[in-house]
């Protein structure tokens, strides 16, 4: 079912997006995605970094970006409101089950665009996270035999790593049902599938790390 972003909370027209289509056959890539919310010209920009882009683009939603949306929109930080949501990604790579995900891993490996593609996710969510407010960490873990862990945390820790040099604060969704910050592999919580968003909690480097 196509989902559609709703034109009471967002300036649709004012979405912008970091989007390249077939860098290979059948791999198109989305290294941001930029929402305005509608009638907002004063309050916070938000960065939510997810696992990977399953379908929103310019013209479409999905029913995680369309979560992250209804929260964002009603949430507000010491009285300021939301005015921007922009999402970025562990991997940049659009596709909505981990193991074809993998797949187009693999193929922009075999070509040797994987790190460059993989450099340039790393530059502009940098980037995006430089300029915001606050940023949440949302990645969750990928499926059991897809995408190999080695792999995928080597692409955390590069996000971990640009957030140290920053005087961000951190933040990861408090969710129904649970009573921890992290998964049982020390994971922030991801926000789509069927997860309920309570609100936010603060956290850190080193809590991250297991550290703290």
């Amino acid at each position: 079912m196509t989902c559609y972003y709703d034109s009471n909370k967002v300036d649709i027209s004012s979405i912008t997006i970091d989007y390249k289509q077939n860098i290979i056959p059948g791999v198109d890539l989305r290294y941001s995605l930029s929402i305005p919310f509608k009638n907002r010209r004063e309050g916070i920009t938000v960065i939510v970094i997810l696992m990977n882009p399953a379908e929103a683009d310019l013209n479409i939603s999905d029913k995680t970006v369309n979560k992250l949306i209804d929260f964002f929109f009603n949430y507000s930080i010491d009285g300021n409101q939301v005015k921007q949501l922009h999402i970025g990604n562990i991997i940049p790579i659009y596709a909505q089950k981990s193991a074809d995900t993998l797949l187009k891993l693999k193929g922009l490996y075999s070509t040797n665009l994987l790190e460059p593609v993989q450099k340039n996710n790393i530059n502009k969510v940098s980037s995006i996270m430089s300029h915001s407010d606050i940023v949440v960490f949302a990645w969750g873990k990928p499926d059991v035999k897809t995408i190999h862990n080695i792999y995928y945390y080597s692409q955390v820790y590069k996000i971990i790593e640009v957030i140290s040099n920053m005087e961000k604060d951190i933040y990861v969704f408090n969710m129904r049902n649970t009573n921890t910050k992290f998964t049982e592999h020390g994971d922030p919580r991801h926000a789509g599938w069927s997860a309920i968003l309570n609100g936010l909690v603060k956290t850190s480097i080193d809590e991250l790390l297991g550290l703290n």
